[in-house]
């Protein structure tokens, strides 16, 4: 920092100083969107002088409807008997509710067979879970 400007803010009030701080933090921003906003328009040039998209050349895979990366919730695969408003999907980690309804028949969750075991004779798929 100049120490001409330096000189300049220490003679600034504490509610000076934080409106300074606050309006530069804005500028910044900005400057950060309008450095992003050219670099995006660059990028965009040198892949169409390629003959390329920008999401072509990062590997960004779109699906038919051109959205980027978006992925539909996988369907319910096992809900709980007691409130069919709770689901889970099979994916990631089992729920808690799922764990209390283990726990309450005795079921090791560590033991692959017994898990198998509850999850198919224990929790029921439902017909239509659309």
């Amino acid at each position: 920092m100049k120490a001409t400007l330096r000189k300049e803010i220490d003679k600034l009030s504490l509610e000076d100083l934080v409106e300074l701080s606050e309006e530069t933090s804005k500028l910044i921003t900005e400057k950060q969107e309008e450095a992003k906003s050219d670099l995006k328009a660059k990028m965009e040039e040198l892949a169409s002088a390629s003959g390329m998209t920008v999401e072509e050349i990062l590997g960004i895979k779109q699906d038919e409807d051109g959205r980027k990366g978006k992925r539909k919730s996988p369907k319910p695969k096992y809900y709980n008997p007691e409130d069919p408003a709770q689901t889970w999907s099979g994916r990631g980690r089992m729920p808690l509710w799922l764990r209390g309804i283990a726990e309450d028949q005795g079921v090791d969750l560590e033991d692959e067979e017994q898990k198998k075991s509850f999850l198919q004779e224990h929790l029921i798929e439902p017909a239509d879970t659309e």
